[in-house]
């Protein structure tokens, strides 16, 4: 007769880490920290997150594998430092715009915010859109710029004269950040005129969703 063997529940899987192995403290330190990050960026956006290896990255960085990983133990914390560099320049840029203008609606600030990613970094915004999509482990990165930007959209919405409680007006204001950033990454994969009506229709799907929120 044969033996039954049970089999005990399958071992987890761990998930890569996604911290840097060192922070560089010197000035050429960073500047290979620098390189390797400006290396990955560049093979998603020019060759696609599936070209996307640590020799690959070393080789366009210009710099040996030996030297990549005494910084970053895999592809997955390059990427994590990438996206969380990225989204600090995009926070810097939302306390920007809204400090040009402090009495601007919450519907003309985030017009402001869409064109400036549009204009300026939009690659950044399409490339963190699918390495998230491709990674998902790199959402704990994307989810700490989250809590940060939500807060700016619930103060604004306060000003404009939401009389929502604390926990709904929580909640209107990530489904709003949620709705703007997945109306940003489909805006910036158009070119030309596409890219304006998309922008079009965009802004005036956000100023339905905030007038909702705000009862006006």
């Amino acid at each position: 007769m044969a033996s039954s063997i049970t089999s005990g529940p399958s071992p987890a899987i761990a998930e890569p880490a996604l911290e840097a192995r060192r922070k560089p403290a010197q000035s050429r330190s960073r500047e290979t920290v620098a390189r390797i990050r400006r290396a990955a960026a560049h093979i998603i956006e020019t060759e696609g997150l599936p070209r996307l290896n640590s020799n690959r990255i070393a080789a366009v960085a210009n710099v040996s594998v030996g030297t990549l990983y005494k910084f970053f133990p895999n592809k997955q914390a390059i990427l994590a430092s990438v996206v969380a560099e990225w989204n600090e320049e995009r926070e810097r840029s939302l306390h920007d715009i809204a400090r040009l203008n402090p009495s601007a609606t919450l519907s003309e600030q985030i017009e402001g915010w869409f064109r400036y990613y549009v204009e300026t970094p939009a690659s950044h915004v399409l490339t963190t859109s699918r390495a998230l999509q491709f990674y998902p482990e790199l959402g704990v990165v994307d989810q700490e710029y989250k809590a940060r930007s939500v807060a700016p959209i619930v103060q604004a919405l306060r000003r404009d004269g939401c009389g929502l409680e604390p926990a709904a007006l929580q909640s209107a204001a990530t489904a709003i950040h949620d709705l703007g950033s997945y109306l940003l990454s489909r805006i910036v994969e158009l070119d030309g005129e596409a890219r304006e009506a998309q922008m079009a229709w965009s802004l005036m799907l956000m100023r339905a969703a905030i007038a909702d929120a705000t009862g006006r």
